[in-house]
């Protein structure tokens, strides 16, 4: 009985949770983080990164971390790992929804341009992922990016989600 309560309590969370992500963002949602020192840990990893390459430190960024958590629970929820915003539809389907541009630009504020962003699933750490991306050319020049400021960081982790932890990085300048 203990286990059909908490599975039961469980759906009812995540169908509360879904309600909240169908259609386009307006940007003024803000998730929480799963683990806040999983993302602290990241930026350092990041700008050791840049430092090594004598790139100036990224900086991180409120409205870019909104983004970033947005879409890294988006994706947890509606079982999509793209960087274009889906619904997942009751036929299993997924829909598009927005692109990321279109869904980081909603976020931006305070003169920031979105530029880049890097997504990742499954990886157990910050030092993981961030080795991973690294090992990836497309991914390690976002990173690296010399004309890039800032830096949105996310770290979502859903019960029952299929792929784990989600990760995200959105860039700004």
């Amino acid at each position: 009985m203990k286990y059909l309560f908490l599975g039961l309590l469980l759906s009812i969370s995540l169908i509360t949770i879904a309600q909240d992500f169908k259609g386009m963002p307006t940007g003024d949602e803000k998730i929480s983080s799963s683990n806040e020192s999983f993302e602290q840990e990241l930026l350092t990893l990041v700008n050791k990164e840049r430092a090594k390459r004598r790139r100036k430190p990224l900086v991180l960024n409120e409205s870019l971390t909104n983004a970033a958590r947005y879409h890294a629970m988006d994706m947890a929820v509606d079982s999509y790992f793209e960087h274009d915003s889906k619904d997942q539809r009751k036929n299993g389907s997924h829909k598009k929804i927005c692109s990321v541009f279109e869904r980081m630009d909603r976020f931006v504020k305070e003169g920031v341009f979105a530029k880049s962003e890097n997504i990742a699933v499954g990886n157990q750490s910050p030092e993981e992922v961030m080795r991973a991306w690294m090992l990836s050319k497309g991914h390690r020049v976002n990173i690296l990016d010399k004309d890039t400021k800032y830096i949105g960081l996310a770290y979502i982790y859903v019960e029952g989600s299929k792929w784990g932890g989600h990760w995200v990085q959105c860039f700004g300048m």
